[in-house]
């Protein structure tokens, strides 16, 4: 089961089509969601556009207006579908695979951006979700991030991002580790982590990939099972480091600075985060010093 994902912010646009088109034919997929196409109907001449061929079958949430639009898109020779639920925020597809006729519930969700509506959101996906006792892969843009650390600028937890980890909790999920990226949407020095891929733990032989491209705001993503790297080596804390001069007060500070909120696993893992982002630029001006001092 190959997936890629992305959030093409409009699919009509010839530009983006090709870009999609591209990367479909460079990666092979299975299976395509396409976020936000701004479409209010699409057809089988609008399929043309991601670059899928004639034996692929689809489903849709159409736009509203100019906004949002959710596109999910199988290759017949592996999937069968044998069921759907289409929402305001979601699009649920359940899956048999040709294989050996197993049964997989994908999800592909565009969040909403007004706050208002995130407790519709998330009442939706969970009140779905329990229809089916497949397993279940839900992808998309959340349009929110998970933890402190993952939107440049933010230092206090919100609400729904309370919301966002409570369901996950609830659901079992598993969040796969993003390769060659950490986060999957930018514009000028604002950047943030809102495209996202969870799986059931039944298909932690998943891992994930990221392709880049400099001309849109949102990165496309990639699951693909045969992938063996799972993102950057590890951050390894050397015990040398402790006996530069102040380093522990820093510590202190660094670890106080986050102000977060939510379950203890949550709060720990933004602080975490936080403090390994400051010894990393630590590290970094201290190599500079000691290359200067040469």
């Amino acid at each position: 089961m190959k997936i890629l994902s992305w959030n093409i912010n409009g699919l009509g646009a010839l530009a983006k089509g090709a870009q999609i088109k591209d990367l479909v034919r460079k990666v092979i997929p299975t299976l395509i969601c396409v976020l936000e196409t701004k479409l209010e109907v699409i057809d089988r001449f609008t399929l043309k556009s991601p670059g899928v061929r004639g034996d692929w079958s689809f489903s849709y949430v159409g736009s509203n207006g100019a906004s949002g639009g959710i596109l999910v898109a199988w290759d017949e020779l592996c999937w069968i579908s044998v069921d759907e639920l289409i929402g305001n925020y979601s699009l649920f597809v359940v899956l048999q695979r040709v294989e050996d006729a197993s049964k997989v519930v994908f999800t592909g969700v565009y969040g909403p951006s007004l706050r208002v509506e995130n407790r519709r959101f998330w009442e939706e996906l969970n009140v779905v979700r329990d229809w089916w006792v497949f397993g279940w892969c839900i992808d998309g843009d959340f349009n929110e991030i998970r933890f402190v650390c993952e939107r440049s600028g933010c230092r206090r937890s919100t609400r729904n991002m309370i919301a966002s980890n409570d369901f996950i909790a609830k659901h079992e999920l598993v969040e796969l580790p993003l390769a060659r990226a950490r986060f999957t949407w930018n514009r000028g020095e604002s950047q943030s982590r809102i495209d996202r891929i969870f799986i059931c733990p039944g298909w932690l032989n998943l891992v994930t990939d990221v392709y880049q491209r400099s001309l849109i705001h949102h990165c496309p993503i990639l699951l693909d099972p045969r992938l063996e790297s799972w993102g950057p080596p590890p951050f390894r804390f050397e015990i040398a480091w402790l006996q530069a001069p102040s380093m522990k007060e820093r510590l202190g500070e660094w670890w106080s600075f986050v102000k977060s909120e939510g379950p203890l696993d949550v709060v720990i893992g933004c602080k975490l985060r936080f403090v390994k982002k400051k010894l990393r630029e630590w590290v970094k001006e201290k190599r500079a010093l000691d290359q200067n001092r040469k």
